[in-house]
Order: structure tokens, then sequence, then C-alpha cells
């Protein structure tokens, strides 16, 4: 009875790891298509390649989960979930940096992730990662206020 349980925990794991692979997939598309209209909206050019960075940044890291469950087929491996939240707490972070006062829904994304797996412990474990992002963004803005200050324009 012990192993059929853990055969299930394990199978919703590798589950809930593909699905979260596969959202990972769906914000590199509402990346790229918000970096798009940045491109349009947005003049300068020192502004453009901050956005082009930070947004390259999150797409490479959005790419990770995606390729460790779909490409080398990790998805049953305990260290998924961890890459998974990582990958969302550091893309919301990215966010926060560039765009603050349009991005603060995107605190909520690596708790709503880390919710999918029923596991009080692990969202705890994301917000804590996800406190220590809004911290990390808010001191690289006082650091680069000229580059990342929406009120310069």
């Amino acid at each position: 009875m012990d192993t059929a349980k853990k055969k299930i925990k394990i199978q919703n794991t590798a589950d809930i790891n593909r699905i979260s692979a596969k959202c990972m997939r769906v914000v590199i598309y509402f990346l790229l298509l918000a970096f798009l209209v940045l491109c349009l909206i947005v003049k300068e050019h020192s502004r453009l390649l901050v956005y082009a960075v930070s947004f390259g940044f999150c797409i490479i890291v959005a790419l990770i989960p995606s390729l460790l469950v779909h490409g080398f087929h990790h998805e049953k491996m305990r260290y998924m979930q961890h890459v998974i939240i990582w990958a969302t707490v550091l893309i919301s972070t990215a966010m926060l940096c560039v765009l603050s006062p349009i991005s603060y829904p995107m605190i909520l994304f690596p708790i709503l992730i880390a919710s999918l797996y029923y596991n009080r412990t692990f969202v705890l474990y994301a917000a804590l990662l996800m406190s220590v992002g809004i911290l990390t963004s808010s001191y690289i803005q006082m650091l680069y206020p000229i580059l990342l200050s929406e009120q310069q324009t």
C-alpha cells in the first residue's frame, strides 16, 4: 500500500511538472508579445536595450523547465519542481525590475505554480523566494534608476 501511494505521488508530480513546463512555454509567448508591444511603444534605444536583455533572459530561463521535462524527460525527478519554481521566481523578478508598476501581478505566478503541487511547505518556499525577488528588484531599481525608471520619459 505504501509503495502504491508513492507511485501515485510520483505520477502526480510528473503530471504537474509537465503542465508547469507547458505553462512556461505559454509564458514565452506572452513575453515575446509584450516585448513586441514595447518595441512599438518605446522610442528610447537605451530602454529598448534593457528590455531586450531582460526579456531575452526571461525567455532563456523559461525554456529551461521545458527542455528538462520535454527534452530530457526529467519530469519524475524530484528536483524539477524546484527548477520550475526558481525559473518562475527569476522571471517575475526580472519583470519587476524593468516593468515594476505593471508587472506586480507576476508576484503571484510562482506561488500559483507551487500551489499545484498540493504542498503547503512548497508554497511557503515559493513565497519566500518571491519575497527575496521583490527585494532584489527594488535594490536593482535603486542602483539603476535612469534606465529602469518609467517616470524618465
